[in-house]
């Protein structure tokens, strides 16, 4: 398995499982020649397997003793902004806690040393070397490190993930802002089911948007524009040129037949595909359609 595709917890179970064999063959008592070779041998591997599975990963990956840094990779070198590990080696391990998140690191750092247990995924703040902060997630373990008790984190940057997640809700509030606000209708909808409505999609149709929500697009559209609505949604989904914008008519809660004016585009709503649509009266008699 190739280290990109490892989960956190799997990086994390490998690492303690080499390091525990280390430890073992460290205090392993071997008297027989050809055995303590063996040992020696096996030894030599797990090291030498640890090793490379730190150079390898993209995770920063520490080891801290009484409260300080002794060992840390290339990849956790990079995370904080330092030239080299051996740059960091030594440095008190909350230097890098960003100061919102220090106490709650204390806490489980005291947990992981007094009760040896694993500290699940957590995310927090942390500093790099010129003191800028990083969105982070952590998870740790106790380990054995040159025979002597230590805490093994694995350390993964999620500030690009961070931004990207308050872009989007910046996006979503600034979407829903102008929907609420707008005389026009928009909608949004799957396949033919409506997925999201605005006020104005209500007052146009007379329907609540509970009751939207329940119905499909075509439920709205006049009998003698669903073929075309249909078709045009259709073509719409399949990346073929369709008409923007044009008129159609609907059926109201009450019965009325209303023009509207329809524009609508392609998106992706919730990871997949849908249709987003805006919609005003039409041109014909303010909406409403002539009485014979």
């Amino acid at each position: 398995m190739k280290d990109e595709d490892k989960s956190k917890q799997q990086l994390i179970e490998e690492l303690v499982a080499l390091r525990q064999q280390v430890a073992e063959l460290q205090n392993k008592s071997i008297s027989a020649k050809e055995s303590n070779q063996l040992a020696k041998e096996a030894l030599h591997e797990s090291e030498e397997r640890y090793r490379r599975l730190l150079e390898i990963s993209f995770d920063a990956i520490t080891i801290h003793q009484a409260g300080k840094l002794v060992a840390i990779n290339d990849s956790g070198a990079r995370l904080y902004g330092a030239a080299s590990p051996e740059e960091l080696i030594g440095t008190p391990i909350l230097d890098f806690i960003h100061p919102e998140y220090l106490e709650a690191v204390q806490a489980r750092m005291r947990q992981t040393r007094g009760e040896g247990k694993e500290v699940p995924l957590i995310e927090e703040k942390s500093l790099r070397l010129d003191k800028t902060s990083i969105d982070v997630e952590v998870a740790a373990v106790p380990i054995s490190y040159q025979g002597q008790p230590a805490i093994q984190a694995v350390v993964r940057n999620i500030s690009r993930r961070k931004r990207a997640e308050e872009a989007l809700r910046e996006s979503e509030t600034k979407f829903r802002t102008l929907a609420e606000t707008t005389t026009a209708a928009i909608f949004i909808y799957q396949g033919v089911q409506f997925r999201y409505v605005n006020p104005a999609a209500e007052a146009i149709a007379s329907y609540t948007q509970a009751e939207l929500l329940e119905m499909n697009l075509l439920d709205v559209i006049h009998p003698d524009f669903r073929q075309m609505t249909n078709d045009r949604r259709v073509a719409r989904l399949r990346g073929e040129p369709v008409p923007s914008p044009y008129e159609v008519k609907i059926l109201t809660k009450d019965g009325q037949e209303r023009w509207l004016e329809l524009s609508a585009g392609l998106i992706e709503f919730e990871g997949e595909p849908a249709v987003v649509g805006t919609a005003i009266k039409g041109t014909r008699l303010g909406g409403m359609v002539a009485p014979l």
